[in-house]
């Protein structure tokens, strides 16, 4: 799968907006830790601790998404999972960015960091990369040229690798 220049989607880009979440949502856990006397007073942030657990386990989710996305372009490419896996990348850096904007004092990131981190050109750049090759290629066609939809591929494989599949066999 493209992204709409011709080029095949690069996972160098979604592991780096990974990477960058990853240390926000490790500076917004490091300030709650501090905020909250290390858990003690964890009722008083409660709707802020929440924020940050879905934010970590997504900034998770990202990682483990990135590391099947190298295994599956080893073991049998398809190039529904780089877009889908830049996109989902993209996805959780825009909605830590929102999430940022509306409660710096809690995230303890000012707005200088955010600007040089997930508001610089080349992140946002990279953001909207994912969205826009999966947005111009909705479905592909697989090895017997029948279209497929790219999102229920896309889900397929997500409930066989849970299911103790590799993935591969959706497509095939």
């Amino acid at each position: 799968m493209t992204d709409g220049t011709g080029k095949t989607v690069d996972l160098t880009g979604a592991e780096q907006i990974a990477s960058t979440v990853d240390a926000l949502v490790r500076e917004g856990l490091a300030m709650a830790a501090r905020r909250t006397d290390g858990g003690k007073g964890i009722d008083d942030e409660q709707v802020h601790v929440e924020r940050l657990a879905y934010a970590a386990t997504e900034a998770g989710a990202a990682r483990d998404l990135l590391t099947y996305a190298a295994s599956v372009a080893v073991q049998q490419p398809d190039p529904t999972v780089p877009a889908m896996t830049a996109l989902f990348a993209g996805e959780i850096a825009a909605k830590l960015r929102g999430q940022i904007e509306a409660h710096p004092a809690e995230f303890g990131i000012s707005d200088e960091r955010l600007n040089a981190t997930l508001g610089s050109a080349e992140i946002r750049q990279l953001m909207r990369s994912g969205g826009r090759v999966v947005g111009r290629a909705a479905y592909r066609e697989d090895r017997s040229g029948e279209r497929k939809n790219l999102f229920v591929s896309f889900e397929r494989i997500a409930i066989t690798r849970g299911a103790g599949g590799t993935g591969g066999e959706v497509g095939a």
